[in-house]
């Protein structure tokens, strides 16, 4: 076996090591948003829940920033107004949305849905939906395999699946 690192071969492994790691790094990004909006979202309904439970005011929101940024100081983002963010996302989304796993309001048809009937309509808001952003967007076709090999160095922009 040569000991002689043949460059063609490095680098394909070279390049296959680096889109392993920068898509670990994606998907370290979206777990920390994910756990983010899910920490909002569990604040504004703590602080909604106690609110209606006692009658508290606004002020428990001063109070809240106050003191977290009094306790945890290494920690940034729980300002007044981020606070009241939460809420405000908490209660706007605490809806129908949240409780139902799909909503499909904007669909003319009825449940329960027939898995042909809901691709169909996907597929016909989505060309309605890319034909209004412009130029510039391709609809391929209904599952459809897409293969993609990049040389190193090029990227794909966007790919909407």
């Amino acid at each position: 076996m040569s000991g002689i690192i043949e460059a063609e071969n490095y680098q394909s492994l070279l390049s296959e090591i680096k889109l392993e790691i920068k898509s670990a790094q994606q998907k370290a990004i979206n777990s920390v948003n994910i756990q983010m909006l899910m920490l909002y979202f569990s604040i504004g309904k703590r602080i909604n829940a106690k609110q209606n439970e006692l009658g508290w005011g606004a002020k428990v929101i001063d109070k809240l920033s106050f003191d977290i940024s009094n306790e945890i100081p290494e920690i940034k983002g729980f300002s007044t107004r981020n606070i009241k963010r939460m809420l405000t996302f908490y209660r706007e989304y605490a809806t129908q949305s949240f409780k139902d796993p799909y909503i499909f309001d904007f669909f003319t048809i009825e449940e329960p849905f027939r898995e042909r009937e809901l691709e169909l309509n996907l597929v016909k808001n989505m060309e309605k939906f890319l034909l209004e952003l412009g130029s510039g967007f391709a609809f391929v076709g209904r599952q459809y395999k897409l293969e993609v090999k990049m040389s190193s160095g090029m990227r794909s922009d966007t790919l909407v699946i």
